[in-house]
């Protein structure tokens, strides 16, 4: 059942939103940073764009810990998919034995656990945003101090600073679609991950035993 809903899911997000949040944040970023050039300064734009590898290593790092976390809650949730399973299939033989309490026990504990382990991944994925803010924040002290030194050099206008802020607050989207992108890549990888186990299983070779000996004898069941 994890890898039918939330392993695909995470899958599907990565060949559609994945795809759509690169070539916008892409385009959106190339434009804006030609016209940075070209439009104001390109020292200017250099230096602004000096934080932005900060946002590389800041994926980098949290990508690594979602990446494993996100494989960890998926493997939570298929556990608690089975424990389910189990509690309803078998609720006849659990009120035989009167085992309710101690199957109620061992339900709540692994949804604690679950619990537990999303807290995690969701702890991890908040810090996507902020970081993001961050480094934009960095972007916007640098562009000032800069560009108010090249206005008192002359070298630039006022009225090319303004719009050069403007440029920068235009970043802010694709720096956002970027770490958002990374997101949405750590997840959909952890569950091709999961699915790419899953379809590596090979027959038992018992079954292959049984085709065979359907082929030779039209008649043959397990029973036989």
């Amino acid at each position: 059942m994890a890898h039918a809903t939330n392993d695909l899911n995470a899958i599907q997000n990565v060949a559609g939103g994945g795809i759509l949040t690169l070539f916008d944040s892409i385009l959106t970023g190339g434009t804006t940073l030609i016209a940075m050039v070209l439009v104001v300064d390109w020292r200017l734009t250099l230096v602004a764009i000096l934080p932005m590898p900060l946002l590389a290593v800041m994926a980098r790092k949290l990508g690594t810990r979602l990446h494993d976390s996100f494989i960890e809650s998926q493997a939570a949730f298929s556990r608690l998919n089975d424990k389910t399973q189990e509690s309803v299939t078998g609720i006849k033989v659990i009120k035989t034995f009167g085992q309710e309490k101690e199957d109620t026990a061992d339900f709540d504990q692994i949804v604690d656990r679950t619990i537990k382990i999303n807290r995690r991944v969701n702890m991890i994925d908040s810090l996507f945003d902020p970081t993001t803010t961050l480094i934009m924040g960095i972007t916007y002290l640098i562009t000032i101090v800069f560009g108010g030194y090249l206005v008192m050099q002359h070298q630039i206008t006022i009225g090319q600073l303004v719009s050069f802020v403007a440029y920068v607050a235009a970043l802010v989207w694709p720096m956002f679609a970027i770490g958002r992108l990374f997101n949405i890549l750590e997840r959909g990888n952890a569950s091709y991950d999961r699915v790419e186990k899953l379809l590596a299983e090979k027959k038992a070779p018992w079954l292959k035993h049984r085709k065979r000996l359907r082929r030779r004898r039209p008649g043959y069941s397990l029973r036989d």
